[in-house]
């Protein structure tokens, strides 16, 4: 069975080209070395880049989505295959079951709600999914920070920084989803 990466990310439309042009390639990489995509069904946004990636090199993506989104016409219409889930809360779930590797591209509140629950479920060993946060032009250093905090003040272990890498480039990201 193919090796599976979640790509948890944004569907806005007014953020810096670089992260779309790192969606798209993300997907493109992902269909070259063989492995099935998994994201929220968008077609706009980072998720329509990740998904036009993948397509465009003959790759396979599934995309997971609630059925009110799909029945607000959201979703993307060409993909390898869809699952429609009752709520947000379903299709968390199903996308982090789905994975091998879960992907945090930067995104807004979904996708960092999507990333600290993984980051949860794997401490609680209800997951051991590999967790690989995408620090674009040091987009996610902020929550980063706060999970240091959160570390320095006691709140979580010493211990809990392995429960995710990070890579701050393009290239890292690569050597994190091969390893």
């Amino acid at each position: 069975m193919k090796k599976t990466v979640t790509v948890f990310c944004a569907s806005s439309t007014q953020v810096d080209s670089a992260f779309f042009d790192d969606a798209l390639r993300l997907g493109k990489f992902l269909a070259a070395h063989g492995y099935r995509c998994v994201y929220g069904a968008g077609k706009v946004g980072l998720m329509g880049s990740l998904a036009e990636g993948v397509l465009s090199s003959g790759g396979e993506i599934v995309g997971v989505i609630p059925q009110k989104m799909v029945d607000m016409n959201l979703q993307h219409t060409a993909l390898t295959d869809m699952i429609v889930t009752p709520n947000m809360n379903v299709r968390k779930e199903t996308m982090i079951e789905m994975a091998d590797v879960v992907v945090a591209l930067p995104g807004g509140a979904g996708t960092f709600e999507e990333l600290l629950d993984t980051i949860s479920w794997k401490k609680l060993s209800l997951t051991s999914v590999k967790i690989v946060i995408y620090n674009q032009k040091n987009y996610f250093s902020p929550l980063l920070q706060m999970l240091q905090n959160a570390i320095d003040e006691q709140f979580m272990h010493k211990e809990d920084m392995h429960l995710w890498s990070k890579a701050d480039t393009f290239e890292q990201l690569q050597a994190e989803i091969l390893k």
